[in-house]
């Protein structure tokens, strides 16, 4: 029925009526009929057969998948079998070497985070030290400038002249002060010399106060100045430190080699004569064949250089800083000096208010003149005999007031003092902080130390060691003038044990320890080589307390005809 209905119907075909009686059948119906009925079984069909494709098609796919599923499992528990082998076959394999390259991985990443933390609480405490010694620095100027207030108008009140005063009675007590007896008061005529004198000294005083600041300014340019230079310094080793890793990647040797500079046996020596000197194992050490590897020519005669040259730069930085040094003395001293002769004039000032003080003039106190005097003692518009009193001293007597200006300067120069003190120490404690900063980046290494050794104006160095280990020979090619001096026995040779501080980063050379060996018994010395010579001992000196022995052997050889 279903297929019937979804068939397209045909229009049938309608004949006239027929009169009855004839019986003739209608045909045109039952053909439209049988059409439907075929179109509905074939569609039928197609249905069937696609419903069928799509069920074996599902089967396929629920085949492959399950394949799949069991492949995946069967893939996974082999991982997993092969991560967890701990056996002597599973060594070495590759997923042996991704899970401990993972782990080692996973500890870089926990060690750099903690690294980062370390350096970033380091950083914050810096940047509160710099804040700190910022606020100090501007208090410090403050402090200054108020001191310089101070004692401008402690110069001003004791110029006096009566053009400027503190007011009341104390200003004009000061001025009548200064004024010598049988000269006009502050109320009278001024006096021109006295007041070119009161001008004079306030300027003076100025002036030095002045030159007080300009002092300690220059102390300040100074001291930056100094800190430019260690940043040179510390740029030039900085270089020496990359200088001596370039060594070290080319070495190969033995650092009890000869130096490449050294002359060859049989070689013809300039001069009358030629001097060689060994030096062998500082006390407490040892021969170590990796303490050092030895340089080729080109490297071993560009670190000579480069140590020349640090060491040239480092004797003009310190003939710099003990002029510099010695400018700051002097201007210390003159800023004595003048402070001398502040307190002089201040003292002058105070004899000179403490001695008699003249009755006539006008007392103030704080506002308009209360009590006038004149020079027979009675008060205008008044009798002269009936209302005459008595002179009425001053409420404030002008040494209270100097004393009371020159504590106050006191007082802005101990808080000065007190500030300064306080800078510098937050400064030494922001170094420290940035050395512990810098220390926390670098990774701590064995010091790297070398060797000098200078007679007369020749000098012999050793290469870049690893540790303390010095075991090694120095050579030195001498003429007719050193030998003369070696006959009279005023010869000798200076060596000195360097480290570069701070590592291979280090900011600077540090001499460890420095020996002088003599070299008047090395005419007498048999010729050979120096490690045949008997061996001999000298202390050691760290400024002027032994440290340790240095044990060295000298030989002589000389220029063949």
């Amino acid at each position: 029925m279903d297929a019937e209905s979804d068939a397209p119907s045909l229009p049938e075909t309608v004949s006239p009526r027929k009169p009855a009686g004839r019986g003739t059948p209608r045909r045109g119906g039952a053909s439209g009929g049988r059409s439907r009925a075929v179109g509905g079984d074939d569609a039928l069909l197609s249905l069937k057969e696609q419903c069928a494709a799509a069920r074996a098609a599902e089967r396929a796919a629920e085949d492959k998948s399950r394949h799949l599923a069991a492949q995946l499992a069967r893939t996974e528990e082999a991982a997993k079998r092969i991560l967890t082998r701990t056996d002597a076959s599973a060594r070495g394999g590759v997923a042996q070497r991704l899970l401990d390259a993972e782990r080692d991985l996973a500890a870089a990443q926990a060690e750099l985070a903690e690294l980062r933390s370390q350096w970033a609480r380091t950083k914050r405490v810096a940047g509160e030290r710099k804040r700190q010694a910022a606020d100090l620095q501007q208090r410090l100027d403050a402090a200054l400038a108020a001191q310089r207030h101070l004692a401008l108008q402690l110069g001003r009140m004791q110029a006096g002249g009566g053009r400027w005063s503190l007011g009341g009675a104390a200003g004009s007590a000061v001025a009548r002060a200064q004024v010598p007896v049988g000269q006009p008061a502050v109320g009278e005529e001024p006096n021109a010399d006295a007041e070119a004198q009161a001008d004079a000294d306030a300027r003076r005083f100025a002036l030095q106060q002045e030159e007080l600041v300009t002092a300690q300014e220059q102390q300040r340019r100074l001291h930056a100045t100094v800190q430019q230079q260690a940043a040179v310094m510390e740029r030039q080793a900085t270089e020496l430190a990359a200088l001596r890793e370039q060594l070290a990647q080319r070495g190969g040797g033995r650092e009890s080699a000869p130096h490449p500079s050294a002359p060859r046996p049989g070689h013809g020596l300039p001069h009358a004569g030629a001097m060689q000197l060994g030096i062998t194992r500082p006390h407490g050490c040892t021969d170590d064949s990796e303490a050092g590897a030895a340089a080729s020519a080109a490297g071993s005669a560009s670190l000579r250089l480069r140590y020349l040259e640090s060491r040239s730069a480092l004797e003009r930085s310190t003939h710099s800083n003990g002029k510099l040094l010695r400018q700051l003395d002097g201007a210390r001293r003159e800023v004595q000096a003048l402070r001398l002769k502040v307190r002089q004039q201040q003292q002058a000032a105070e004899l000179q208010a403490g001695g008699a003080l003249p009755v006539t003039g006008t007392w103030q106190y704080g506002g308009p003149s209360t009590t006038s005097w004149d020079e027979a003692g009675s008060t205008p518009g008044s009798a002269p005999d009936s209302a005459r009193q008595a002179p009425q001293p001053a409420s404030s007597p002008p040494a209270t007031v100097v004393l009371q200006l020159r504590q106050q300067l006191a007082a802005a120069e101990h808080q000065a003092a007190r500030l300064e003190i306080e800078l510098d120490a937050a400064q030494a404690k922001l170094a420290v902080y940035e050395q512990q900063a810098q220390q926390e980046a670098y990774q701590a290494q064995q010091p790297l130390t070398f060797l000098t050794a200078d007679v007369g104006a020749a000098t012999a160095m050793t290469h870049v060691l690893t540790g303390t280990e010095v075991n090694t020979l120095l050579q030195f090619e001498l003429g007719q003038a050193p030998l003369a001096e070696l006959a009279r026995g005023g010869g000798g040779a200076l060596v000195q044990l360097h480290r570069c501080a701070g590592g291979s980063g280090g900011v600077d050379y540090e001499t460890l320890a420095s020996a002088q060996v003599p070299l008047g018994g090395l005419l007498a010395a048999p010729q050979g080589p120096a490690a045949a010579a008997p061996r001999q001992r000298c202390p050691l000196y760290r400024g002027n307390q032994v440290v340790g022995s240095l044990w060295y052997s000298l030989a002589a050889r000389g220029a063949p005809c």
